[in-house]
């Protein structure tokens, strides 16, 4: 089993001390595992707005536990994560303890450098995470709040682990992929739009807590057995959009819940109903198609399952506010 201790205060150090317990050597900020160790890869980057992000993909060929050191130094890791193909992602944080037993495990938090944690990820898990570090001014200066830290102090005390687990839904999943496709290319402007994603990444984060924050009163009505529930659930809905979907009864049966709570709990955890969020990963699956330019419009009405083109372009248009032949007249 790998066994890692970092200050999460500094990326560039995290990167450094990965690569010195894996006896490897950096190349341009870049981490390739050792196949003793996994497949993939772990880059680091400074962005030109002063952000630290490290990317992370790779799968494990061993038990990893990753200490993170509390410090004195007050910053912030927005950290989003989505991780498949494992069994047990285990999350401690200051004696308080997240344990999720299924092969999927997708979120996006906000975590302090005041608290330790401790993370553990099995061997098989493929990891797909993106961390974003922080300091106080940084956030101040940004998002032009009168008082930073009091949205700080509200959002931690939300939970007692000082952690919120947001479920990742298509917006942040979509940008997720798009920050993965650039760190793994070599596009002369990688910086650039790297620094995009994760802006928008940020600000999506805050815009929602502060819209929950202004809630007259903030609770979190799920506890977190029935988030991973949800989570599981969505990975199941959204497996393969080019098939029917599950029923509401079937996917009911299969994570043990009765169908009035599954639909509530869905729409309290991805803010709407279950299929008019199948119903947008299907468009996003077709717009990425359309945007390789391989394939006409017809061509992946047909591979979503519409019977015929205008039920497709209808669909396309209410979710996107324009026509797919547009991406088909620009690509």
């Amino acid at each position: 089993m790998l066994y890692i201790k970092n200050d999460y205060t500094h990326l560039g150090k995290v990167i450094e001390n990965f690569a010195a317990a894996l006896d490897v050597t950096l190349i341009n900020n870049t981490l390739q595992l050792p196949t003793t160790a996994g497949t993939g890869h772990m880059s680091y980057y400074e962005l030109p707005n002063g952000l630290q992000v490290l990317v992370s993909n790779f799968i494990l060929q061993q038990d990893l536990t990753i200490k993170r050191q509390k410090s004195e130094t007050e910053c912030y890791q927005l950290y989003l994560v989505e991780n498949t193909h494992g069994s047990i992602t285990n999350i401690e944080i200051e004696q308080d303890n997240y344990r999720h037993y299924s092969p999927n495990f997708a979120s996006v938090a906000l975590r302090s450098s005041f608290f330790e944690s401790e993370i553990f990820l099995s061997k098989g898990t493929n990891v797909n995470v993106v961390n974003v570090v922080f300091g106080k001014d940084w956030l101040a200066r940004y998002l032009n709040l009168p008082d930073s830290n009091e949205l700080l102090r509200k959002y931690l005390s939300l939970k007692t682990a000082k952690l919120l687990f947001v479920a990742l839904d298509l917006q942040y999943k979509q940008l997720a992929e798009e920050l993965f496709a650039l760190s793994s290319g070599n596009d002369a402007m990688k910086l650039l739009g790297m620094e995009h994603r994760v802006m928008q990444i940020i600000e999506l984060f805050f815009r929602r807590i502060i819209e929950k924050l202004n809630q007259p009163e903030t609770t979190v009505p799920l506890n977190r057995q029935d988030i991973s529930r949800i989570i599981n659930i969505e990975s199941s809905l959204i497996a393969d959009v080019f098939t029917q979907p599950p029923t509401i009864k079937q996917l009911a049966t299969q994570h043990n819940i009765s169908e009035t709570k599954l639909k509530k709990d869905f729409k309290a955890v991805y803010g709407m109903p279950l299929y008019q969020y199948y119903q947008k990963a299907r468009m996003k699956a077709a717009h990425n198609i359309l945007l390789t330019g391989k394939y006409a419009i017809k061509q992946v009405a047909t591979e979503m399952g519409f019977s015929n083109v205008s039920n497709f372009t209808i669909a396309f248009k209410k979710e996107y506010g324009y026509l797919p032949s547009k991406i088909a007249e620009e690509v």
